[in-house]
């Protein structure tokens, strides 16, 4: 992601890459949109199994780590796209 934000700020710089610096943004929004939603499934997939309560206690021990993974995930990919900000 960062390596995208980056060829952005360089294509926003030349008035003549307007359209590349539009697909680009829109590519990226594609992606972190698919990452976004690719983990938030996995999250409330395996939120909604442990509240069944009929997990037995290697499953749940998975369905809590592949909760705190995606969280990580997406905690990152938010970090990702705040930095560059920061960074202005």
């Amino acid at each position: 992601m960062k390596k995208s934000v980056v060829a952005m700020e360089y294509l926003s710089s030349k008035p003549e890459n307007s359209q590349a610096e539009l697909r680009l943004r829109e590519e990226s929004l594609t992606s972190l949109s698919y990452q976004l939603r690719t983990s938030l499934t996995a999250i409330l997939g395996w939120a909604q199994l442990l509240q069944t309560q009929k997990l037995d206690d290697v499953t749940t021990a998975l369905a809590l780590e592949t909760i705190e993974r995606n969280a990580r995930v997406q905690a990152q990919l938010l970090e990702d796209q705040l930095e560059p900000l920061a960074n202005r």
